[in-house]
C-alpha cells in the first residue's frame, strides 16, 4: 500500500521545467488536500460524489479552512488515494454529475457502517 509519506506528484522526465517545478510544489501539498478531503467526508450528512466534495474544497478555500490550492483532478485523486487506503468506501453510484451522469458517492469509513446502510430500495449495501 503506498502510504501519504511517499507519494509524490509527478512530470515526466522529458517535461519542461515549469512541469517539474509544479509537480514540486503539488507533491507538498499532497497531504494537506488529502487531509481537507477526509475532513469533508467525516463531517458530510451522507455520501457525496466528486462534484459535491470538490465544491466543499471550494467553500473551505473561500473560508480559509482549505489552506492548499488543488484543482479538480487532485482532488478527486486524494478521494481515490483514500479509497484505495480503505479509509473511504465508494456507497453506490447514485449520485449525479454536474453534467447529471450517473456518480459514484464516497464516505468515510469512520462515519458510515456498510453492514447496517440500506439503500433507498430497503436492501442491505
Amino acid at each position: 500500500m503506498t502510504t501519504p509519506q511517499n507519494r509524490r506528484a509527478r512530470a515526466r522526465v522529458g517535461d519542461p521545467f515549469t512541469s517539474q517545478a509544479a509537480a514540486a510544489v503539488a507533491t507538498r501539498s499532497l497531504p494537506t488536500v488529502r487531509a481537507a478531503v477526509y475532513a469533508i467526508l467525516e463531517a458530510a450528512d451522507g455520501p457525496l460524489t466528486h462534484d459535491q466534495i470538490i465544491a466543499a474544497y471550494r467553500r473551505r478555500q473561500m473560508d480559509g479552512l482549505a489552506r492548499a490550492g488543488a484543482s479538480d483532478s487532485s482532488i478527486r485523486s486524494r478521494c481515490n488515494e483514500l479509497e484505495k487506503d480503505e479509509l473511504v468506501l465508494v456507497v453506490d453510484q447514485g449520485g449525479r454529475s454536474r453534467m447529471g451522469n450517473p456518480a459514484r458517492r464516497y464516505a468515510a469509513r469512520t462515519v458510515y457502517d456498510p453492514e447496517t446502510v440500506r439503500l433507498e430500495d430497503g436492501a442491505l449495501l
